[in-house]
């Protein structure tokens, strides 16, 4: 068979080893290999066992049924730990408790070069032993090189996830995905172990689908965004327990992450308007320039967000742009130059301001170009320092001519005042 690289691997399923597949002759390479796969296909063998043995296929797909006997499990572990060159295995079991997977992942394990690791259960039900993650975590310790993780449809223990965070300080993980895990003994927000003890810095994409993930796994997470080095990229949380704790974890470690660009968050109920608004103020802290030029400039899609478009500010060329954009914004936010986020400012800083301005054209929804010689006109006129200038500000123009009508008016007051004084003498 091939991957979808066009690879050849191997693909195992015990259901198929059944008397009504067996041909008459099967011709085996060695006692041992008669013994072991006594009952097995022709077809399987030679397509099969053989490439893994001979370390011929770079991939495995083996389906996990009690057909296949025990002596077989342990020759095909066999093989499996001496599988130097295999690149990619995905197990898959389809019992609630399956035995003897010990078997197949006994070792004793040499470092080997697989990259990819999947298992894959029966809906959320299959359940593995502590000593079945014991073997297979054993496994995944001997596999520097791994550099993608899944984990489908299982039932999980603390202690499960102890075993594979150990197993995994090693690897340099790329992509690490789980869906449909279910925690058992009430512990359904462990996943953070994991995020504590393996090497988060090569990380680009993080699935954790309908885990019932909360601030547990948030905070595990949140480790994973504070880090200086972190490349992650995309983070999937659909179907999960995120509430609006878990959403000002969330944006606390995103203040200052730069490698964040798409987060999904659907069917997260449990998030009000209030943790929509945390994600909002993240990217587009309106309240002063400050806030808003030291926003996160990098996540520019969530994916769940009832007010999506409110990202799409973090799709320009690059970090300092879209900071300057989203001033352009609020400066102008209706083509009408708003002056109020600068009066206060210092006067010293009033020449990079100017530059800011005087280097820019705004356009606007229907492609017009507003000249930014208004704005400089606006700045240096309404700025808070006209004496600068040598011409009163807007509102000294105002309030001198509000002083010269009262003083006009206390004119008229006086000279009737002085009138009907004059009448009273007489």
């Amino acid at each position: 068979s091939d991957d979808s690289d066009g690879a050849s691997y191997l693909s195992i399923d015990d259901e198929d080893l059944t008397p009504d597949n067996l041909m008459e002759e099967t011709i085996f390479f060695g006692e041992e290999d008669a013994e072991a796969f006594r009952g097995i296909s022709m077809h399987h063998y030679q397509q099969v066992i053989l490439p893994l043995k001979n370390g011929d296929a770079p991939f495995l797909n083996y389906t996990f049924h009690s057909q296949l006997r025990d002596s077989g499990k342990v020759r095909l572990g066999s093989f499996l730990a001496q599988a130097e060159g295999l690149k990619q295995l995905h197990v898959t079991f389809q019992e609630e408790q399956p035995q003897s997977v010990g078997l197949v992942f006994r070792g004793p394990f040499q470092d080997h070069t697989l990259r990819r690791f999947k298992i894959s259960g029966d809906d959320d039900d299959t359940r593995l032993s502590l000593d079945d993650w014991s073997c297979i975590s054993q496994y995944l310790g001997k596999a520097p090189s791994l550099r993608h993780l899944d984990l489908n449809d299982l039932s999980l223990s603390r202690g499960d996830l102890e075993l594979l965070a150990s197993a995994l300080e090693r690897a340099k993980l790329k992509t690490l995905g789980f869906t449909g895990l279910h925690m058992r003994d009430d512990e359904d927000d462990s996943l953070g172990i994991l995020f504590s003890s393996m090497n988060v810095t090569k990380l680009e994409t993080v699935d954790i689908v309908g885990c019932g993930a909360g601030v547990s796994t948030c905070e595990g997470l949140a480790n994973i965004l504070r880090n200086k080095e972190s490349k992650l990229e995309i983070l999937n949380i659909d179907s999960n327990a995120i509430d609006n704790s878990c959403v000002k974890v969330l944006c606390q470690s995103l203040a200052e992450n730069t490698s964040l660009k798409v987060l999904h968050i659907h069917d997260n109920e449990d998030i009000t308007d209030e943790g929509w608004a945390l994600f909002e103020k993240l990217v587009f802290d309106a309240s002063n320039l400050e806030g808003i030029y030291s926003s996160n400039h990098t996540l520019g899609n969530i994916a769940g967000h009832p007010r999506p478009q409110l990202f799409h500010a973090n799709y320009y060329r690059g970090p300092s742009k879209r900071g300057h954009a989203k001033i352009l914004f609020l400066i102008n936010p209706s083509f009408d130059f708003n002056i109020e986020p600068l009066v206060d400012f210092d006067i010293k800083m009033m020449p990079y301001v100017l530059e800011f301005f005087g280097n820019r054209v705004h356009v606007n929804l229907d492609n017009e170009t507003d000249s930014p010689c208004s704005w400089l006109y606006q700045i240096i006129r309404r700025w808070n320092m006209p004496e600068l200038f040598s011409f009163p500000s807007a509102e000294k123009v105002r309030l001198t001519a509000k002083v010269d009508e009262l003083e006009r008016e206390m004119e008229l007051l006086r000279l009737e005042n002085l009138r009907l004084t004059s009448e009273n003498n007489l």
